[in-house]
């Protein structure tokens, strides 16, 4: 009932209803079971992800990852955080790590056993952080850095050269409709003037 917003009179009014007795008033026997079977299953899952990805890849295990974070609240002000790491070839999720700066230990300088922090700092670079424990790197290196070491064009920088190179493009094409397009036109609130007074002269009535 909980997942779908709905609190305990909510609960005993279903069960009632449905002629079930009455739902427990104590979660955490319950909550801890349905943890440990959703961390087994996760493991299991995961494994198997991992193989038919080696597979896909002619046995090779350097494959192909998509790596994605994501926090419980907006704005980068999170306690909690999450990162996946995604098989490009099967689509299937083959790792994942979650970051925590949630502590509920009274002494915040000598903390508990099973406190469940292992984050301490901005809630933005909790991916960066889960990425290097995932990849068991040393130290984060940032994608310009590798773009620069490789020679590779930023994204960036391969957009706008990709815009200029359509725009001169259409300048040149063979159509004057098409050719019309890059005539910035009157003044209006559109962000593409030219669009919003062009355009319908492709179709004529």
């Amino acid at each position: 009932m909980r997942c779908i917003g709905k609190g305990a009179e909510s609960a005993v009014m279903f069960c009632g209803i449905m002629n079930l007795p009455p739902p427990p008033t104590k979660f955490t026997k319950f909550n801890n079971n349905l943890l440990q079977a959703a961390r087994e299953t996760c493991k299991e899952s995961m494994a198997e992800a991992v193989h038919e990805a080696v597979e896909e890849n002619e046995g090779g295990r350097d494959i192909a990852v998509a790596v994605d974070g994501s926090w419980q609240k907006r704005g980068f002000s999170s306690k909690n955080g999450v990162v996946t790491v995604t098989s490009v070839d099967t689509g299937k999720v083959i790792d994942v790590e979650i970051l925590s700066k949630h502590c509920i230990c009274p002494n915040k300088t000598k903390h508990l056993q099973n406190c469940k922090r292992n984050f301490v700092g901005y809630s933005g670079k909790m991916e960066n952080r889960a990425l290097r424990i995932i990849a068991s790197a040393p130290v984060y290196i940032p994608r310009r850095v590798l773009h620069d070491d490789l020679r590779i064009p930023s994204i960036p920088n391969q957009i706008r050269k990709n815009s200029v190179n359509f725009q001169k493009s259409v300048r040149l094409h063979s159509n004057p409709s098409i050719q019309q397009q890059t005539d910035p036109g009157p003044s209006t609130t559109y962000r593409f003037p030219h669009l919003a007074t062009q355009c319908p002269s492709l179709f004529p009535d």
